[in-house]
């Protein structure tokens, strides 16, 4: 997606609007169709995304928080689902860890 605008200016690529069904356009996810549309039209697909999330408690909060401030602001504790069998940590939070570690 980072080189899909470069790609469309270059000519290399043909708007996909009258390829697709307009029922799986409108089913994309907004910000996936936001990055695949240069121009009012769309170019492509996006495959991936790299999405925080957060889930919360509804008895101890009324509404979610709407960015990390957000949740950094509320008082209580925070907990990390890292539990796994036999009380080792889970294999998809040292993954988690892993990439962040790459990223820095």
């Amino acid at each position: 997606m980072d080189e899909l605008r470069t790609a469309v200016q270059a000519g290399l690529l043909q708007p996909l609007d009258d390829l697709l069904p307009a029922e799986l356009v409108g089913d994309l996810v907004p910000s996936a169709r936001a990055a695949a549309t240069i121009d009012g039209q769309l170019y492509g697909l996006q495959f991936q995304a790299d999405l925080d999330h957060l889930a919360y408690n509804t008895s101890k909060m009324i509404a979610p928080p709407n960015s990390w401030a957000g949740v950094l602001q509320q008082p209580g504790p925070y907990v990390f689902p890292a539990g796994g069998q036999s009380e080792l940590v889970n294999d998809g939070f040292l993954m988690q860890l892993l990439v962040c570690a790459m990223a820095f």
